[in-house]
């Protein structure tokens, strides 16, 4: 039988010659990155852990395009954590400065597992929570 052309080293070898890497430091991502992973979050997530882990992400997460899609999509009761959901609402629509591009998606789950989702444009979101 042929034997492969290429060579790799067992894994016990390679893995003792590979010197400890430093821990890595969340706050030094560039923006774009720590942008791409905020995406992956809901903007309850955003708003309420995200912004909070050091100040390059809570300037990532003050960005305009952060908020092109507002989902705020959640596991539990809100009240009983303790949210206000308009206030979060606001936050968020004011944070889009305008470029709410897609739509706020609300799901409100309550106890008693049902749930209410409202989908609208974001003009007419943007209206209402103005007022």
């Amino acid at each position: 039988m042929a034997s492969s052309s290429s060579y790799s080293p067992p894994l016990s070898t390679s893995m003792s010659q590979m010197k400890p890497e430093q821990p890595r430091n969340w706050a030094e991502l560039p923006p774009e990155l720590i942008s791409s992973i905020l995406l992956r979050l809901n903007s309850i997530e955003i708003l309420e852990t995200a912004q909070k882990v050091c100040r390059s992400w809570r300037r990532v997460c003050k960005d305009p395009s952060m908020w092109r899609k507002i989902d705020m999509d959640n596991d539990g009761d809100l009240g009983s954590m303790g949210y206000d959901l308009e206030i979060m609402c606001r936050h968020a629509v004011d944070r889009s400065q305008g470029g709410l591009l897609e739509y706020l998606r609300l799901t409100v789950r309550r106890v008693s597992e049902s749930s209410r989702t409202v989908l609208s444009e974001p003009e007419d979101i943007e209206a209402k929570l103005r007022t």
